[in-house]
């Protein structure tokens, strides 16, 4: 059976944060947040922990807007996944936040929890 290590990326303008897979792929633990130095010790840092953590793939959080195109932070993400791929030489695909922010919106709503 094959391994493989996720690094799931959500940028910011000024922060990274950043969460790495379990072996199977199954869970995933929050690693601490990256304050941006600049794109290229960025692109460092992001390398150095592939290596570290043996990473096959990365994810990107991209921003969708409710009409399903990009605003200027989703262009930037899309532009990043560019340079992450570029430097280390991995799959790097975006993933939609928005469907992870209207599950998260109906898991609260299912479980009571008021709006506002």
């Amino acid at each position: 059976m094959s391994h493989t290590r996720i690094l799931a990326l959500d940028p910011g303008e000024k922060r990274i944060g950043l969460a790495v897979s379990d072996e199977m792929g199954w869970t995933a633990q929050g690693l601490p947040t990256l304050n941006s130095e600049g794109i290229r010790r960025d692109l460092d840092h992001l390398a150095a922990v592939v290596k570290e953590y043996q990473v096959s793939r990365i994810v990107v959080g991209v921003p969708y807007n409710q009409y399903g195109e990009l605003g200027a932070a989703g262009e930037r993400a899309m532009a990043l996944i560019g340079r992450i791929a570029a430097h280390c030489g991995l799959p790097v695909e975006p993933w939609d936040e928005r469907l992870t922010t209207k599950q998260a919106e109906r898991l609260l709503i299912e479980g009571g929890v008021s709006r506002a």
